[in-house]
């Protein structure tokens, strides 16, 4: 038994298969759509605008490609001319016109209301302005949305219906600092504190919503931003107690320190 033991140590081990060698991986790259802008204008400088595919040739490599989409812009309004028609309404069936979800043919608004720079006062105005703004500039079939900066609290996401711009319209109010809340608060070495903050808050929420905005391909986009603008150091004299003494500002200011007293 012992011997029998001893050479079953020494036989040799069967070898292991060896792994197979791993296959590298192959990719391949593939070119499916091509896009190319045009503007096309006659000899005195007119933009053509009833241009056909057949007025068009695309070669690449020498070799003639073939054309499968053609959008016309004219005046911001998209219009694929190769787009199959819809389908006729069955007889005797009356439904509102559905619009499709892949849907082109308009433009993108985006709206920015910085109420917190507004002045109270100013409210009618810009609500009259954005009442032009949805009659004569947002057409049918073009997507719009709307944010404020302040206590306006409007947040409408991208959508075609006008009746949302309507509602966000008769929200709109100037939230404006007062001067003095301005010359009565708190200042750093860069100014007014409030100033700052409330200017960071309207640039972030811009930032924010032109980043969404990016991500939005092959479509015609404007900001539209209303503001009254921008001083990071208003009223530095009286802040300093430097104003002349016979401005009737500084002396709405003697009295209101006076009351505060």
């Amino acid at each position: 038994m012992a011997l029998t033991a001893g050479l079953s140590a020494q036989t040799a081990a069967p070898a292991k298969p060896a792994n197979p060698p791993q296959e590298k991986p192959t990719f391949r790259l593939q070119v499916d759509l091509v896009t190319n802008d045009v503007i096309v204008r006659d000899e005195k400088g007119n933009f053509v605008p009833d241009l056909k595919r057949d007025d068009f040739e695309v070669f690449e490599d020498g070799v003639k490609q073939d054309i499968t989409s053609m959008t016309v812009v004219t005046g911001g309004r998209v219009n694929n001319v190769l787009a199959p028609p819809p389908p006729p309404p069955p007889e005797g069936i009356i439904l509102p016109r559905t619009r499709p979800r892949n849907d082109v043919s308009g433009r993108i608004f985006l709206f920015f209301v910085d109420d917190l720079h507004l002045q109270f006062h100013n409210t009618g105005r810009v609500r009259d302005l954005f009442k032009r703004i949805s009659k004569e500039l947002v057409h049918d079939g073009d997507m719009f949305g709307i944010v404020s900066s302040g206590p306006s609290s409007i947040a409408i996401d991208m959508t075609y219906d006008k009746a949302r711009l309507e509602e966000a319209i008769k929200k709109i109010a100037g939230n404006e600092l007062k001067p003095s809340d301005i010359i009565q608060g708190p200042s750093g070495s860069q100014g007014p504190s409030e100033v700052r903050y409330r200017a960071h808050v309207a640039f972030s929420t811009v930032n924010d919503i032109l980043q969404n905005l990016e991500t939005v391909h092959n479509r015609r986009k404007a900001l539209v931003y209303v503001s009254d603008g921008y001083d990071f150091n208003p009223f530095q004299d009286a802040r300093l107690g430097l104003m002349d003494p016979n401005s009737p500002f500084a002396d709405r200011s003697v009295h209101t320190a006076a009351v505060a007293e």
